[in-house]
């Protein structure tokens, strides 16, 4: 028998409890719930016994308590049939119990589209067999100490049925309703192959050197063959109705062209600026090429300042029917969709270095980075310099704004992302990258993300406000040899709740100086959800634009990327290719 001692006023109060030393216990250590004692309390002085309570009988009572412990992975990418995840719960209270559970899926489609099944796996197995029992709402009654392990199913609709993923989770507790909820959160998203929608083809042997554009609800192209002989080719039809394809949709322009295309591609007005191998900016008549007048070779030369050359491998902005061009003198330049050049910029200091990155535009500025590590904002209006700014020493490689404008954010060097104020240039937030960055940044307005691709394949995404790390970032997309370079843009279809990253890539091969094009299309709030288009789809040994378009937000929109040339070294046919925005 065991007892308590105190004492009181020089009296001895004594409390004799009545059990077996040999009282069950659970594993844990505990007593069972329902376990009796005998209670008898007792006065004494000396070894003199004073008075004696009436016996009372004590029971053990029940304690409800449980541990839950989620097991890896939290999210996953499904490619085929369902995804599982695993947790444990554990009774750590001292009778039986069951546990009692509360399910949730939160998806970005109107209507639920993913199956969630929850399951005992009674044979350890880890996966859903025969011997596992689905669960609804309760599960089977555990002793002290016993733990089982929970399956939650996942399967995500069929390819036909849009999806952006799920959120899922389960809470537990004691089926006696006592005690606190203890939660286990997951996301999972579908990993789908994509194909073109359509193509677009020069002539065999035309080599597409710059980027297409799109006019007039048609794409634009161009192939230059090995005899320097450039024609035109576009789509006579719309793509941007109901139906629109690249596909069994082309004309080719009368005229052939005596250059070489080379640099930026952009249209303002009815003007289409090219570059040419040679450093001339050239502007074209869409509506004359649309037409099909050959009266006239349909281009002009676009003239800069006496001595100034254009910056062509600087892509320019287009703001108010203007073309704001980088000069070889570091100011902007300003030009009118007629191709006439109407004034420019001030001239910063030589000490920043010349213009490293393309100009951005925002509201009442254009910024630029240099390669000194500077970053200079150019008055949108007067074209003075209100600020410049040494953010580094090294090139700045990119620069965006957030969508409240307070924030410029930078790439420096090769692995170095920050954020600095719009005013005055002061650091915000700074992240230094495990990797180089090989992509310019992209930002996302919706969920003020900004995105890039490192060398190693990984898709990184950040809070604009805060360069805190997005949740479910980073995700490799591509594997294997390493990534030389890579584009980002991004789109929120009209009828859709989450935007995506289009992330186009080249990746080298191994034994080989030629590279593969990659490409992959992102959910931007649940990176597991994506879709890869096949390296077959994009061609063997194809090279890539560095360019991404898109000819809207509505459904039946298209993404269209350019083929430079297929399956180098054997076919130099380059290629229009589309493929439906997500």
């Amino acid at each position: 028998m065991r007892r308590l001692w105190g004492v009181a006023l020089g009296l001895i109060i004594g409390g004799t409890l009545y059990a077996s030393d040999t009282a069950l216990r659970t594993p844990n250590g505990m007593l069972w719930a329902g376990t009796t004692f005998v209670l008898q309390a007792t006065v004494s002085q000396g070894t003199t016994l004073l008075s004696m309570s009436e016996q009372a009988q004590v029971r053990v009572g029940q304690v409800y308590r449980w541990q839950m412990q989620a097991m890896p992975p939290a999210g996953q990418s499904i490619s085929s049939g369902s995804g599982l995840f695993a947790f444990r719960v554990t009774n750590l209270g001292n009778g039986y119990d069951s546990p009692q559970f509360i399910g949730w899926q939160e998806e970005l489609t109107e209507t639920q589209v993913w199956q969630i099944m929850l399951f005992e796996d009674r044979n350890g197995s880890g996966v859903v067999d025969s011997g596992d029992v689905q669960i609804n709402g309760q599960g089977s009654p555990l002793m002290p100490a016993e733990g089982m392990t929970y399956l939650l199913r996942a399967t995500p609709p069929s390819s036909s049925t849009p999806t952006d993923g799920v959120w899922l989770g389960v809470a537990t507790r004691s089926v006696s309703s006592s005690g606190g909820y203890l939660t286990a959160e997951y996301v999972a998203g579908a990993l789908r192959s994509l194909n073109p929608h359509s193509r677009g083809y020069a002539y065999s042997g035309y080599v597409m050197n710059v980027p297409a554009v799109f006019y007039e609800g048609r794409v634009f192209w161009m192939g230059t063959d090995s005899s320097n002989r450039t024609r035109i080719f576009y789509t006579p039809n719309r793509i941007d109705q109901p139906g629109g394809t690249l596909s069994n949709n082309r004309a080719l322009y009368g005229l052939t062209l005596n250059f070489i295309p080379s640099g930026f591609s952009v249209v303002v007005g009815n003007g289409w600026f090219v570059g040419t191998s040679d450093g001339r900016l050239l502007r074209l008549d869409l509506a004359r090429i649309l037409s099909g007048d050959t009266s006239s070779v349909p281009a002009q030369q676009v003239n800069l300042p006496s001595g100034v050359q254009p910056r062509l491998d600087l892509p320019p902005v287009v703001f108010n029917s203007r073309l704001y061009v980088v000069g070889s003198d570091n100011r902007l330049h300003a030009l009118s969709s007629a191709g006439i050049w109407l004034t420019q910029s001030g001239r910063p200091s030589s000490a920043v270095g010349a213009v490293s990155c393309p100009p951005l535009l925002t509201s009442r500025t254009i910024v630029v980075g240099t390669a000194n590590g500077y970053v200079v904002v150019f008055d949108l209006v007067t074209g003075g310099i209100r600020w410049a700014r040494q953010v580094g020493t090294e090139p700045v490689r990119s620069v965006v704004i957030t969508r409240d404008e307070r924030y410029l954010l930078v790439q420096v060097g090769n692995s170095r992302l920050m954020a600095i104020t719009s005013a005055q240039g002061t650091t915000y937030w700074l992240v230094n990258l495990p990797d180089g960055v090989v992509s310019p940044l992209a930002y996302d307005v919706f969920t003020d993300s900004v995105l890039l691709l490192t060398r190693s394949g990984w898709l990184y995404a950040f809070h604009g406000a805060t360069g805190t790390s997005r949740p479910h970032y980073p995700q490799q997309l591509f594997t294997g040899q390493p990534i030389p370079r890579a584009t980002i843009a991004t789109l929120r279809r009209a009828d859709r709740k989450s935007p995506y990253a289009y992330v186009l890539a080249q990746q080298e091969l191994s034994g080989s100086s030629a590279t593969q094009a990659r490409m992959a299309m992102v959910t931007i709030l649940n990176p597991y959800n994506r879709y890869d288009v096949p390296e077959s789809q994009m061609g063997s040994q194809a090279e890539y634009l560095p360019a991404i378009a898109f000819t809207g937000d509505a459904v039946g929109s298209l993404c269209l990327v350019c083929q430079k040339q297929a399956y180098a070294g054997s076919n130099t046919q380059g290629i229009v290719v589309a493929f439906p925005v997500q």
